[in-house]
């Protein structure tokens, strides 16, 4: 649906009423047919297209939509901190290797705190 979505805005650009029509059909496609990501999967596809050219802003509107969910918080953060080039990045590399194996700790603690 998310590349349906994004094959129909690409016809309709330079309208931005339809881009908002093509979007929200989308959306209400993925609501209707019950899909994993619901309406919001969907959301976060044209969110991401619509502002390619805007890093910044980008990661601000996702990371404000998205803050329900509480890991997204996370994965706006480090999609600014991205440069765009392979290696260069404004974070310390060992906080990339470190990041998974500890956020699967922390999992693994808070399933046994709560169950």
């Amino acid at each position: 649906i998310g590349l349906l979505v994004l094959k129909g805005i690409e016809k309709v650009e330079e309208n931005k009423f339809a881009v908002v029509g093509v979007a929200l059909a989308g959306c209400v496609l993925a609501y209707v047919m019950n899909v994993d990501y619901s309406y919001t999967g969907v959301l976060l596809i044209v969110i991401l297209y619509v502002l390619r050219n805007d890093h910044k802003n980008r990661c601000i509107v996702g990371g404000i939509l998205f803050a329900y969910e509480v890991t997204s918080i996370f994965a706006f953060m480090m999609m600014y901190r991205y440069t765009g080039k392979k290696g260069e990045t404004k974070l310390p590399k060992m906080v990339f290797y470190g990041f998974y194996p500890v956020h699967w700790l922390l999992l693994y603690l808070v399933r046994i705190m709560v169950f």
